[in-house]
């Protein structure tokens, strides 16, 4: 059987190349549509820059995604904390700090 396959390939060269080209364009285009980007990196490339809120630490820092999404996964729920004073009173940078209730 694999006789016969290298006999067929070697007299139809031009017909397995063609086929070879549409199945590899085939894999490229599949590829390209299914695969599954986040669009957390198109929408963050840089990371999320954070603020800590501690009035005597006010760390500026940033978070990758994918580090944001691993610490999402190992602490669901949790806020994201300082990595100087370890408070979580952060926020994204640009943002306005939330008023307590009833001000």
């Amino acid at each position: 059987m694999f006789a016969n396959l290298i006999a067929y390939i070697s007299e139809n060269r031009k017909q397995v190349a063609i086929v070879g080209g549409f199945v590899f364009c085939l894999f490229i285009l599949y590829w390209s549509v299914f695969r599954h980007t986040s669009s957390e990196y198109l929408d963050h490339p840089e990371g999320y820059e954070f603020v800590c809120q501690n009035p005597a630490c006010k760390k500026e820092f940033t978070i990758s995604v994918s580090e944001a999404q691993s610490i999402r996964k190992s602490h669901p729920g949790e806020p994201i904390k300082c990595p100087k004073c370890g408070q979580d009173n952060v926020i994204r940078k640009g943002s306005r700090p939330q008023r307590p209730n009833g001000s």
